[in-house]
This record gives structure tokens, sequence and C-alpha cells, in this order.
């Protein structure tokens, strides 16, 4: 006589994480505010350190810019705060409030007050690979929380 085995699967907990997850997803803003302040920080690493990209360089400043500025930086502690930082449910923006940050950033050929001077490109505006593995793991982490609930 033959057995017959019937195999009934329930998927409906798995399908309300997945929601779940997707959901949490859609919505990054409480990653945004958690690690907003990292970004900051971050900048002002950069730019206090007057740090360019891993791997890349700066071209020295120029002889006559050496010596108005007798030793100081090129980026000031005023000008690594002068950010702002936008947020929504996908996005983290940060923008810098400087006119001419994008000067150094790009680089620019007609710049200063007579329009004559060329800055050339120094970015210096970039996310470390330090703050790109936290921001990761963060994204991942607040995912799979919400994933995890019940």
């Amino acid at each position: 006589m033959p057995i017959e085995l019937d195999v009934k699967l329930d998927f409906g907990n798995l399908e309300k994480a997945i929601d779940r997850a997707v959901r949490a997803g859609a919505n990054l803003r409480p990653v945004w505010e958690e690690i907003g302040f990292f970004l900051r920080e971050d900048q002002e690493v950069h730019q206090e350190k007057q740090q360019p990209p891993p791997g890349g360089t700066w071209p020295p400043l120029a002889e006559s810019t050496r010596r108005r500025r007798r030793g100081k930086k090129l980026f000031s502690k005023r000008f690594a705060k002068a950010v702002t930082l936008f947020k929504d449910s996908q996005n983290m923006v940060l923008i810098h409030r400087a006119d001419w940050a994008g000067a150094h950033q790009r680089g620019a050929s007609s710049a200063g007050k007579d329009g004559k001077s060329k800055i050339p490109k120094r970015p210096f505006f970039y996310m470390s690979k330090e703050f790109q593995r936290l921001a990761s793991r963060k994204v991942i982490k607040h995912i799979a929380k919400a994933f995890e609930r019940r």
C-alpha cells in the first residue's frame, strides 16, 4: 500500500520579512541621522590634514600663493565647517557653501578678483574608504534588523 506525504510550506513569515526589509531599504533616513556626523567629521579631517583622495596628489602652490599665505594651510578650519548636510529617505548630500569650493575641487581657469588666476584641481571633498565602509555596514545592519524583526 503506497504512502503519500504531502509537504506544505508556509512562506507567509518570509514574505513579511522581505516586505519589512524592502520598506527599510526605501527609508534610510535613520541611518543618515546616525552617520551624518561622521561624514562631516570625515570632510574636516581631509581639509585639516590637507589630504587629497587616496592615490592622488595636489599640485604644489604657486610661489605667489606661498608668499601670500606665509605657511598657512590651503583650507582653513572655517572652510572645513562651511558645509550643509541634507538627508531624505534615500540620500545624504553634503554641500559646500563656499562659492570658490568648486574651483578648488575641479580646478578653474579664470578665478580671482581679476579673473586671470588659474586654480589647479585640488580635490578635497570626497568620502574616505573608512567612511564608505561605515555607511555600508550601517545600511546593511538597518535592512537586516528590519528583516529579522517579528
